[in-house]
């Protein structure tokens, strides 16, 4: 359960600060430039099909991005970012995903939520069960 809360707190830090970055500099970004025109695009750099801007290829609901934020994935193609770094992330549960506006995420970072096959109703979140296996004789 340790590992778990460490992980929650790490990236609730990492969007706490997405979040008081682009307030930072959202004023300075939103008066210069034509804006409208960097939205509609989906790669920030021309001849870059490694970083996209996420807002542009998440198709599901229950995942919000905000403006300019960037992921860049140089094993999978960056527009695999929901298939293969949110997991565990099932509609039943109503949980949301939310990003800020002008973060940077790496390759491989995870996003994991908890339907991950864990109970929050016992002493350990460990699967204990997997050493208690019925053997057949």
């Amino acid at each position: 359960m340790g590992g778990s809360l460490f992980v929650i707190s790490v990236i609730f830090n990492v969007l706490k600060l997405c979040r008081q970055t682009s307030k930072m500099i959202g004023y300075s970004i939103r008066t210069g430039g034509n804006n409208t025109e960097d939205l509609q695009k989906i790669y920030p750099r021309t001849g870059d099909t490694q970083t996209v801007y996420l807002k542009k290829v998440v198709t599901k609901p229950n995942i919000e991005i905000g403006d300019y934020t960037m992921y860049h994935d140089f094993v999978h193609g960056p527009a695999e970012f929901e298939q293969n770094n949110v997991l565990y992330h099932y509609p039943i549960n109503h949980a949301k995903l939310r990003i800020g506006k002008f973060c940077s995420i790496a390759c491989g970072v995870k996003f994991l939520f908890n339907s991950a096959n864990h109970t929050l109703a016992s002493l350990s979140t460990y699967l204990f069960p997997l050493f208690f296996e019925e053997r057949l004789f």
